[in-house]
Order: structure tokens, then C-alpha cells, then sequence
């Protein structure tokens, strides 16, 4: 058997009528089954817990989850601020307010010393997690620009991570060595059909380099990686089942990575 290469051919083998069908033939036995099984990934327990059968586990589900809570992270809770330092973007999302055919919108991309000062507020506010975020916009912010401002934000926090575009490997070890830690992206949605449906332009049109993104980030020392789904633009189960399989061939391949799920704002 040949090994996989990448995530995307592992998905390749889970063709959206394939998760439906595993979807739709679970029953409360294996949403118990996999509820027994809590802490073991498999694919056909995930999909029990997606489907229509799990409806009447939500309080089991919520009791797991808040055991799990607890005894990873106690009663504590991490926040971070974001800070957006640009809304230029090249790309054509058609979802999107960053969208490079909207017209109505004020453009504008922070200078580093406009970023340090923000920055530097929201440090003076006691956040100790920052989030640099931005549309893509090569021109007036690169990689480079990310690598100096980190640089110069990062003795005012405990951790810099970044919510951008895609990276090449070489990109994504330019922000390691300058002290970003982490990075969180949205794929979108894992439906490569779907997915050329609503990036009809630019550069993160490429649904391949898009997801490869999280592998280029584990490879070049990122300690934390966070990817998520708009659970809007497609069917919510199915994008669910590629979420928790893309964790968990991430955890798996690059144990040294911390994985974490993010989920869109719902408003």
C-alpha cells in the first residue's frame, strides 16, 4: 500500500456520497458504540456522532465534553485579541467582505509602527495572546512584514500567532524564526466542488495549496495549528466528518503540533 502523501489524498478516498451514506446508516447502537469508545478515533465513530441518531445523546455528548474540559484545561478560559492590520485582498471569496470586487468598502493596511502601537495597547489591556490577521494583500503585507512585526510585538506577549493567507514551507519557517507560534485557518469548506463554487479568483482558488497550508505550517515548527469550516456554505455534517479526519491525521502525522478546532462566528 502506498503511503499517503498529504491529507488531501486520504480525503480524496471520502467522496462526500461515501461520508453521506456512513452519515445516514448509523444507528443509536453506534452512536453508543462510539460513545463507549471516547478517546479512540475512528472514522465511522465520528460519523455516528454526526448523524440524526446522536440527536437524543446531546446531554451524554455535553458531559464528555465538559469531563474533557476540565481535566485538560481546568475551569479556566484563554482569550486572545485579534488584530486586523489589513482588508486588502486579492482574492474573490464570494462570501466575503474582503471580497476585491467590493466596492463599498474603506480600505486600509496598518504601517508597522500603526501595528506596534495597537499592539502595544492591547498588551497595556492585559491580553497576553495576540492574533495578527489580514486579507491577502502581497503588496503591502508579506510574509516579511508578519516576521518584523512579530518581532517587534513579541516581548510584550506569550504568544503571536497569525490568521492569513497560505504560506509556502519557506514562508510559514520565516514567522517560526521571528517567534510566531501559531496559526489558525479556515479551509472553507472541504468540498472541492463546493469550494471552486465559491473562491472563483485569486490565489486561494487553489483548493490543493489550501489545504496543504496546515501541513506546511506543522512541518516549519508552528506548536499550534487551528483549522475550522464555515459549516454555512455546505451540509454541516459533512464538513464536521472532514474536520474531526483532517484533526485527526494532523495529531497523528504531527504530534508535536497542538490541533485545535476553530468555529465560525454564527453571527
Amino acid at each position: 500500500m502506498t503511503a499517503t502523501r498529504h491529507f488531501r489524498d486520504l480525503l480524496a478516498d471520502w467522496t462526500p456520497e461515501k461520508i453521506h451514506a456512513l452519515i445516514r446508516s448509523s444507528t443509536e447502537r453506534d452512536v453508543a458504540a462510539a460513545l463507549g469508545a471516547a478517546g479512540r478515533f475512528e472514522p465511522r465513530h465520528l460519523a455516528a456522532l454526526l448523524s440524526p441518531a446522536a440527536e437524543s445523546f446531546l446531554e451524554p455528548l455535553a458531559q464528555i465534553s465538559a469531563s474533557w474540559t476540565r481535566q485538560r484545561f481546568g475551569r479556566a478560559v484563554q482569550f486572545f485579541a485579534p488584530l486586523y492590520v489589513s482588508n486588502y485582498c486579492c482574492n474573490g471569496c464570494r462570501y466575503c467582505g474582503f471580497n476585491r470586487s467590493t466596492t463599498n468598502t474603506v480600505r486600509r493596511a496598518l504601517t508597522l509602527e500603526e501595528a506596534e502601537a495597537e499592539a502595544a495597547y492591547l498588551a497595556e489591556q492585559g491580553f497576553g495572546h495576540i492574533l495578527l490577521v489580514a486579507g491577502e494583500d502581497l503588496k503591502n503585507t508579506p510574509p516579511a512584514y508578519f516576521a518584523e512585526l512579530t518581532r517587534r510585538i513579541r516581548p510584550r506577549f506569550a504568544s503571536v500567532q497569525v490568521e492569513i493567507y497560505s504560506l509556502s514551507l519557506d514562508g510559514y519557517k520565516l514567522l517560526v524564526d521571528a517567534g510566531v507560534d501559531g496559526m489558525t485557518m479556515f479551509q472553507e469548506t472541504y468540498n472541492p466542488e463546493v469550494y471552486a463554487e465559491y473562491h472563483p479568483s485569486g490565489p486561494k482558488k487553489d483548493f490543493a495549496n489550501r489545504i496543504d497550508s496546515f501541513e506546511r505550517a506543522a512541518q516549519a515548527g508552528l506548536t499550534f495549528v487551528g483549522l475550522g469550516a464555515l459549516l454555512g456554505i455546505n451540509d454541516w455534517r459533512e464538513e464536521g466528518f472532514c474536520l474531526g479526519l483532517h484533526a485527526a491525521y494532523l495529531q497523528k502525522r504531527y504530534w508535536r503540533t497542538s490541533v485545535a478546532i476553530s468555529f465560525p462566528r454564527m453571527r
